[in-house]
C-alpha cells in the first residue's frame, strides 16, 4: 500500500449502549479511531423511495490493516456518515477494503 494515496481523514465511530441515572437505556455512537485513508467514490445512483427521489452513493476505502473494522461501524468522511456494509482483507494483510454507504441523519 502506498503512503501517498492516504490522503483523506476518516472517522471511524461504534455504536455503544449506555444506561442514563434514571435507568433509561440508549444507545450512541463513539469514536474508535481515526486514520488515512484512499478512497474510491463508486458510481452513485438515484431511486425512487416512497415517491421521493433518494440519492445512494457508495464509496470505497483502502487503508492500513487492522483488524477492529466491522460491519456494525459507520465512517465520517468530509462530514458526510456511511455505513459499513463490507470488509475485505487485501493480499496478505497488506490492508483492508471497506465499502460504505451514505445514509442520512435525522
Amino acid at each position: 500500500m502506498r503512503a501517498g494515496r492516504l490522503d483523506e481523514w476518516v472517522i471511524f465511530e461504534t455504536p455503544t449502549k449506555t444506561t442514563q441515572l434514571s435507568g433509561f437505556k440508549s444507545s450512541t455512537w463513539v469514536t474508535l479511531l481515526s486514520d488515512w485513508c484512499e478512497v474510491t467514490r463508486l458510481a452513485g445512483i438515484e431511486k425512487y423511495e416512497t415517491s421521493q427521489l433518494t440519492e445512494v452513493a457508495d464509496v470505497k476505502l483502502n487503508m492500513r490493516y487492522r483488524t477492529n473494522i466491522t460491519k456494525t461501524m459507520r465512517f465520517i468522511l468530509n462530514g458526510e456518515y456511511y455505513s459499513i456494509y463490507s470488509v475485505k482483507e487485501m493480499k496478505r494483510m497488506r490492508g483492508i477494503e471497506i465499502f460504505g454507504k451514505l445514509i442520512e441523519i435525522t
